[in-house]
């Protein structure tokens, strides 16, 4: 039963930390994706030529959100992959 219980409670414990550092990537990446749906929505279209130049480098860097991963190690890091984990 002993063994039982440490293997539980190293299991939840295991999860929390996936979870504690899941959480917060998947936070970044929606962040990134609400920043390039706020300046597409912003009426840019209206400013001076060279704003608009300037502001179109935003809205191509704004298409690929910022995502916390390790190539050929770890994927994208988000809640989905939590829960992947979890299961």
């Amino acid at each position: 039963m002993s063994v039982k219980s440490t293997f539980l409670i190293f299991f939840i414990s295991s999860l929390a930390k996936v979870y504690l550092c899941a959480w917060p990537a998947d936070h970044l990446l929606s962040a990134s994706s609400n920043v390039a749906h706020a300046a597409y929505d912003s009426m840019w279209y209206n400013g001076k030529v060279d704003f608009q130049k300037n502001f179109l480098h935003t809205l191509l860097r704004a298409q690929q959100p910022i995502a916390v991963n390790v190539p050929c190690m770890l994927p994208t890091v988000s809640l989905n992959y939590y829960a992947s984990v979890s299961h």
